[in-house]
């Protein structure tokens, strides 16, 4: 069979387990899967949760899927998940529900920004993206950047582990990982604040070779250096070294 859109499949059972067992789902569980490909990873969470809603841009996939016999309830839908509205997927996974997903790697971003903000959200996001951007998105060595501020915003992010090419068939030319993200209940900011927060770390990351100081002019005005001083932070430090809780205090503050 083709491969219309330069899938590279899921082909390694042990990493497939452990994904399940670290997504933490259980019995009472329904999942939503983006990007299922052949079904390896759908077929262990059919043994392990009570539905699986799976969404498969690819026509000759989903067709085949749809053929398959299943533990537990599982559909197929065929289309794009980003062109799927929130009324839509709510009707698809009712309730509370969990995201576990060897996700494509071109729609993170986007993905992220659709589950992470919207009024039906999950509770939990357990996926296999490219590792680089998950250490974008789970602080490595403190380098801090916007994909992580924004993330680390919304839940509480944990590395799980790294894949190798190897696990795919093709194997990809990138490392891959799993990472989690479990939903934070209530916003950490008043929506002012928060709008503030993103407008801050919008400036802040957009060149991150500048002092915190001169990215946040378009922001703070003039005097951004004596507002951030006046706060207790160094005008002069990079935007990779300012943790969530201290755009939070900011943001908070200015």
């Amino acid at each position: 069979m083709p491969r219309r859109y330069g899938q590279h499949f899921l082909k390694d059972v042990g990493i497939v387990q452990r994904i399940v067992e670290e997504s933490g789902v259980g019995p009472a569980d329904t999942v939503l899967e983006i990007g299922p490909g052949q079904g390896i990873l759908t077929q262990e969470l059919a043994q392990k949760v009570k539905k699986v809603v799976a969404i498969e841009i690819d026509r000759n996939l989903a067709t085949e899927l749809k053929a398959k016999t299943w533990p537990v309830p599982v559909e197929i839908h065929q289309g794009n998940i980003l062109e799927f509205d929130e009324s839509e997927l709510k009707n698809l996974v009712g309730g509370t529900y969990k995201i576990v997903t060897n996700l494509p790697y071109e729609i993170t971003s986007e993905v992220l920004k659709k589950f992470l903000v919207g009024k039906h959200r999950p509770v939990s996001m357990t996926m296999m993206i490219q590792k680089e951007v998950g250490e974008r998105i789970v602080v490595q060595g403190g380098k801090w950047s916007r994909l992580a501020v924004f993330c680390g915003y919304h839940a509480l992010t944990k590395m799980l582990f790294s894949v190798s090419p190897s696990a795919f068939n093709p194997p990809p030319h990138v490392d891959s990982c799993v990472i989690q993200l479990d939903l934070r209940p209530e916003p950490l900011l008043e929506p002012a604040q928060e709008r503030l927060l993103f407008r801050l770390t919008e400036a802040a990351y957009a060149e991150k070779r500048k002092t915190l100081a001169n990215s946040l002019r378009p922001v703070l005005g003039p005097d951004a250096a004596v507002k951030l001083r006046a706060l207790g932070q160094d005008p002069q430090e990079r935007p990779e070294k300012i943790p969530l809780a201290k755009w939070l205090f900011l943001a908070g503050r200015l």
